[in-house]
């Protein structure tokens, strides 16, 4: 249900940043996450769709889906699974937008290390408090 390790999702059109972020999670959270990466947003809500990923990471401005309307739908399809946006954008409204549509993290570009950190692991942990409260009720 909740088990480790959790699908982790990072979706980005420009690869260098793709495999930046995915290193760093893979690095940071270890055996905690499986991390899967998509350069465009038809790929990943094909996958997201068809596998029981727990948190994304989408960047904001993607060709075709844009990454709002992505994490929209994604959401929609799963009220479970965490959401975090990444991007370039440092406008109140843009985050404000995020905010309003479930967006549990906002990452902005550059991101540190300290705040994908940060971020991944406030939605691990959430995670993991669900998962502690499932597990108590099949105990009564």
């Amino acid at each position: 249900m909740l088990n480790h390790p959790h699908k982790v999702v990072i979706v980005d059109d420009e690869e260098e940043v793709l495999e930046v972020i995915a290193e760093v999670v893979k690095r940071l959270f270890g055996d905690l996450v499986d991390v899967v990466t998509f350069s465009s947003s038809e790929e990943t809500w094909e996958y997201v769709q068809h596998n029981e990923v727990r948190l994304v990471l989408s960047d904001l401005h993607l060709p075709h889906i844009h990454g709002l309307d992505l994490v929209r739908q994604v959401i929609g399809l799963n009220r479970g699974i965490q959401v975090v946006a990444i991007t370039g954008d440092r406008s109140c409204s843009a985050a404000f937008e995020c905010f309003m549509n479930g967006v549990h993290g906002y990452i902005t570009k550059p991101a540190t290390m300290q705040k994908i950190q940060d971020t991944v692991g406030q939605c691990l942990s959430h995670l993991d408090y669900w998962k502690r409260i499932i597990e108590s009720m099949q105990e009564v």
